[in-house]
């Protein structure tokens, strides 16, 4: 291997990938060079989550994926030896190589368990360390991007790599017409897996920024997005939906074609944001966005490059 390598972290569903793989081009964009700089795809041949590996497939961008720096039997052996226990920067130390490990997160040691030196982040989480692009050596970095400042610093190059396709579907194409012809608002409800880890989002919440949303707005039309459409229907009061005169549930995109509720999403003039990154991401791919509410109190350095007013008051 060279002397200067760079491996970032990848996992989870479409969302988080895409965030990842943000950060992942913010290092390569900021050194000049993608030389030397991979995703650790190693995640998806040892988990089935959500729709697998899709960045490919969505958005048709082809990063330096560590699995092709190997010889095929070797990248067989090595994931062999992962589903043993023993994560990519362990083999990679215990191969003699000089890898540095460097997390903001405290997951390291479920997804990548390391036995050596590991460097924490200053500031915590999801903060924006440009100086990152300065790192010389070999360096594992445990990180998931999720700051704004990754994708504004190089805003036009990513907006046109994260190009969804253009609708084929009938009732998406119908959507989407609706969307861009009216003063749209998304709503965006996890359930699922959130419900499961207890990061499901209060209906107060929800109703407190459709409020505020709404104000001023009265012939809004609201576009409700949700793993459990039927959860927010019975729930529509408390979640505010009832507020609004025009209200659209957008039901049919499932599986593979999850990705279309991103697509619609990053269509509406309004949104109500949340720590979901799956909702985070169609914000920021949105260049329609004219106000937005953010009362979740996470920071990941929420900026839209001016281009949205920040209706929390």
């Amino acid at each position: 291997m060279s002397n200067d390598l760079i491996i970032t972290f990848l996992n989870g569903g479409l969302a988080n990938q895409t965030f990842q793989y943000i950060f992942y081009r913010f290092l390569q964009l900021s050194r000049g060079s993608a030389e030397g700089v991979y995703m650790d795809d190693s995640f998806f041949y040892t988990h089935r989550i959500h729709n697998g590996y899709e960045l490919e497939k969505v958005f048709g961008v082809k990063p330096a994926l560590l699995s092709g720096l190997f010889d095929d039997d070797v990248w067989a052996e090595m994931i062999e030896q992962k589903k043993a226990g023993r994560s990519i920067p362990q083999q990679l130390l215990d191969m003699g190589e000089p890898i540095n490990v460097l997390t903001e997160s405290d997951t390291l040691q479920e997804f990548n368990p390391y036995s050596g030196e590991v460097y924490t982040a200053k500031g915590g989480c999801n903060r924006f360390h440009p100086r990152l692009a300065e790192l010389e050596g070999e360096w594992y970095l445990h990180f998931y991007g999720l700051n704004t400042g990754y994708f504004l610093q190089f805003r036009d190059v990513l907006k046109e790599e994260l190009s969804f396709m253009p609708f084929t579907e009938p009732q998406n194409k119908d959507i989407q017409a609706r969307l861009l012809s009216e003063d749209s608002i998304c709503l965006h409800v996890r359930r699922g897996d959130f419900v499961d880890i207890g990061r499901a989002v209060e209906p107060e919440y929800y109703r407190e920024a459709l409020e505020k949303l709404l104000e001023g707005h009265s012939g809004a039309l609201l576009a409700v997005f949700s793993d459990d459409l039927g959860w927010c229907r019975d729930h529509a009061d408390e979640l505010g939906i009832s507020l609004a005169d025009k209200v659209i549930y957008v039901e049919g995109n499932r599986g593979e074609s999850s990705f279309r509720d991103l697509q619609l999403m990053s269509l509406c003039k309004g949104m109500v944001i949340t720590d979901s990154s799956f909702c985070m991401l169609a914000a920021l791919l949105n260049d329609r966005l004219t106000r937005f509410v953010n009362l979740s109190g996470a920071d990941f350095g929420w900026k839209l490059g001016g281009l949205a007013k920040q209706e929390n008051n």
